[in-house]
C-alpha cells in the first residue's frame, strides 16, 4: 500500500493487474522507480534458422526454471514449421530426462515441486483442455498416482504439450507451472509468429 511505497526508494511489485496499477500510479506521483510482474503469457519465438541442437538446454532451462514458477518465465514456445519437429524432439528428450524429487535428498535432482497448494489440479486442467483439443503429450503430463514417491509432495512432472492452439486454454491463462507448451508455425511466416505471440 502507500505506507510501503511512501517509504522506499524504489517498488517492485508481483501480483494482480488491478493492484499493479494502484502501484504504478501511486508511485507516478513521486516520479519513483516501480517495476511491475503483473504475470503473463510470456512467448519465445523460435525462427527457422534457429538451432535447436544450440539452443535445446536453454529452451529448457527458461521453462522449467523454479517449476515454470518464474513471473518472467516463457510458457510459450513458437517454433517455425522448419524447426519444428528437431526442436521437439531434442526438448522432449531432455525433459523425459530429467529428475524430479525434493532438491535437498540428492545432488542430481534437477527439478523440484509446486509451491501452491491445489495448483496441480489447475495445471492438470489446463493439459487435459489441450489434449481435448488436439495437443499431444510428449512427456509428463498427469498427476503422480498415491502411493508413488512423487504423489508425496506437490510434485507435477516437467511437460512438454506440442500441437498447441489459441483456443486451448494454456494458451491464454498463466500456467506458473512446469509446462513447456509448443505451437507451430507452419507457413515459416514472421506475421503469423507474432499474431501467435500476441
Amino acid at each position: 500500500g502507500e505506507a510501503v511505497s511512501d517509504f522506499c526508494d524504489k517498488i517492485i511489485f508481483v501480483g494482480s493487474v488491478g493492484v499493479g496499477a494502484k502501484v504504478q500510479q501511486h508511485c507516478g506521483k513521486m516520479v519513483k522507480p516501480v517495476v511491475l510482474e503483473l504475470g503473463g503469457k510470456d512467448p519465445i519465438i523460435v525462427c527457422e534458422d534457429a538451432s535447436p541442437a544450440k539452443l535445446d538446454q536453454l529452451f529448457c532451462r527458461a521453462a522449467f526454471q523454479n517449476m515454470g514458477q518464474n513471473c518472467a518465465g516463457p510458457e510459450r514456445f513458437i517454433v517455425y514449421g522448419k524447426v519444428y519437429q528437431d526442436f521437439i524432439s531434442r526438448v522432449t528428450k531432455i525433459v523425459r530426462e530429467m529428475r524430479q524429487g525434493e532438491p535437498l535428498s540428492s545432488p542430481f535432482i534437477d527439478c523440484g515441486a509446486c509451491v501452491l497448494p491445489g495448483h496441480l489440479a489447475y495445471v492438470q486442467g489446463l493439459v487435459d483442455d489441450a489434449v481435448k483439443k488436439g495437443a499431444r503429450v510428449l512427456a509428463g503430463g498427469y498427476i503422480p498416482v498415491k502411493g508413488t514417491r512423487l504423489a508425496k509432495g506437490q510434485f507435477y512432472p516437467p511437460t512438454v504439450l506440442v500441437d498447441c492452439t489459441v483456443d486451448m486454454r494454456i494458451m491464454q491463462e498463466e500456467t506458473f507451472g512446469p509446462i513447456l507448451c509448443v505451437s507451430c508455425v507452419a507457413s515459416n511466416s514472421d506475421q503469423q509468429a507474432i499474431d501467435l505471440a500476441n
